[in-house]
């Protein structure tokens, strides 16, 4: 297993004389990690004991071993009196590496058009240029240009940190044969993107667009790539630029969509120290246009989702002031039934004071008595306005049952019929025959009955005519109230449902208030259109069926 013979081109490569290599045991010249692959060892026993051949394909040869991939071809030749094995090794690295760069550049083409999220693109697009030996570079770097601030400045980078994690990098990769989801997956996962050592080093560089001689703005402004060869005496190259790189050679690339720059990628061949070929430059332009059309999709949809964000924003402050716009408005009710019901309660309370401080006096018994008279009426005056004021603010438990509104409208006609006779108004029934049953809670819409009829009497204090009509309309029972009496001013309709508010010298208020709040509570409305002077029309209308939640 010694080597009895090398030719020039091998000794060239491994930069060794004949004299380093001939005579030597084959492991000491070949690594384990070589004569492990394949069991290569074997194969050379193999084709010297038996004289067969055997072709071993893609085998990786680490960094200290010219850093390749070949084939070896492996055959027995017989030399003398003895068989020997000839190993001849085809380097098909360039081979590989074109592979590759097709390959990915297809999976990145194809999938970057797909991802929206900016920093999963950038990573995507770098991740083609620097992925094992994609399109040739060791490392590479993305700045976007942000026109609001006129700078562009580094968002992202790629590539390995040293040289001994990029030699581990391309074994893996050339071992696992790793798609682009692959690398996406793992980018993925990542506990923190924003630590990797090359993103660090991007975020560094942010340079004005109006530093017309910087070979960054350069390129984004002439929208050409600038290849540099020497980064330690090129005038454009800013020293920031150079320490932030630290490296001879690299290449300045602008991402163009729509012939506009957006961004720009600078990419090195730290570690392997390639050269980077012209044919190399041209086909990282040729993906920067894909990319930047890519880039400009992910930005405008970045946007998109900004705006969204700020109308989602906007939406909430929104509601916020309306809640707070009702609470102030609660709050201003309040203060306004406040106001009302310390006026409706002063009256009653000034007199029952006064009357008992007489009957205190010890003055006659006729006027005690009248005095406790006035008292108790008062009293059942102030009783009457707590228990309207109760009935509106309390919440409302319906009894709903199917009832016939014709039925209850003729119950509220008995109870007011010594009324009716009394005011000399003449009633006029129009209540259709064959009314459907509404399903509502009767004793509270005849609560509204009685209130609507008994306010149309008041109306009317010299006599008129009262027209109450039913009838079915639209899904839903309409009953309609009428009067001829004094009508209400234009001025004061639109304040009628309003707690407490009256025109009239008696009574608190609330009636139409609590009206209104049941027929809502019943799913309904109730509407008033009136003339001065010609008469007040109430409709009130329920649905025939509820939508239950």
């Amino acid at each position: 297993m010694r080597i009895v013979s090398v030719n020039r081109a091998y000794c060239e490569r491994r930069g060794l004389g004949r004299a380093d290599l001939e005579g030597r045991n084959v492991r000491e010249v070949f690594p384990d990690s070589i004569l492990l692959q394949d069991d290569v060892l074997g194969a050379i026993s193999t084709a010297i004991r038996e004289g067969r051949s055997v072709k071993l394909e893609n085998v990786l040869r680490p960094r200290e071993f010219m850093n390749k991939v070949f084939n070896m071809f492996i055959t027995g030749v017989e030399r003398g009196p003895e068989r020997q094995a000839l190993v001849v090794f085809e380097d098909i690295t360039e081979v590989v590496e074109r592979a590759y760069q097709l390959s990915m550049l297809r999976q990145v083409i194809g999938t970057m058009q797909g991802i929206l999220d900016l920093d999963r693109l950038l990573y995507a697009i770098l991740t083609c240029v620097t992925a094992g030996t994609a399109l040739g570079f060791n490392r590479a770097i993305l700045l976007l240009v942000d026109r609001k601030r006129d700078v562009i400045e580094g968002k992202i980078g790629v590539g390995p940190g040293s040289e001994e994690e990029a030699s581990h990098i391309w074994r893996n990769l050339a071992a696992q044969n790793l798609t682009l989801d692959d690398i996406l997956r793992d980018y993925d996962n990542l506990p923190d993107k924003d630590g990797l050592p090359m993103s660090r080093l991007a975020r560094r560089i942010s340079i004005p667009l109006t530093e017309a001689d910087n070979l960054i703005v350069r390129a984004v402004q002439e929208q050409r790539a600038i290849r540099v060869t020497d980064a330690y005496s090129a005038p454009e190259v800013s020293p920031e630029l150079r320490d932030v790189l630290g490296v001879r050679e690299f290449v300045c690339v602008p991402l163009i969509a729509k012939e506009k720059a957006v961004g720009a990628i600078i990419a090195d061949n730290l570690y392997s120290g390639g050269p980077i070929s012209d044919e190399g430059v041209h086909l990282l332009t040729a993906f920067a246009s894909q990319a930047g059309l890519a880039v400009e999709n992910a930005e405008v949809y970045a946007q998109l989702g900004d705006k969204i964000q700020e109308l989602e924003e906007a939406y909430r402050k929104l509601h916020q002031a309306q809640d707070d716009l009702v609470r102030s408005e609660r709050l201003a009710v309040i203060g306004e039934m406040s106001a009302r019901m310390a006026h409706e309660i002063r009256n009653p309370l000034a007199t029952i004071g006064g009357f008992a401080r007489a009957i205190a006096r010890k003055t006659r018994p006729d006027r005690v008595e009248a005095s406790a008279r006035v008292i108790v009426e008062e009293v059942e005056r102030l009783e009457n306005l707590l228990a309207e004021t109760l009935n509106f603010t309390r919440p409302t438990l319906l009894d709903l049952k199917p009832t016939a509104l014709n039925d209850l409208a003729e119950a509220v006609f008995g109870l007011l019929k010594e009324a009716i006779e009394e005011s000399h108004v003449t009633v006029e029934r129009r209540l259709e025959p064959d009314l459907p049953s509404v399903v509502i809670d009767a004793a509270q819409v005849k609560q509204v009955l009685l209130n609507l009829f008994q306010n149309a009497l008041q109306a009317m204090p010299d006599g008129g005519a009262l027209k109450v009509c039913t009838h079915r309309m639209n899904g839903a029972v309409e009953v309609i109230v009428e009067d001829t009496g004094v009508g209400i001013s234009p001025e004061d309709i639109n304040h009628i449902f309003s707690p407490f508010f009256t025109t009239k010298t008696s009574g608190t208020g609330l009636g139409l208030a609590i009206s209104r709040k049941i027929i809502s509570d019943h799913a309904g409305d109730i509407a008033v259109t009136s003339q001065p002077g010609v008469g007040t029309t109430v409709t009130v209308r329920l649905p025939l069926k509820r939508n239950e939640t």
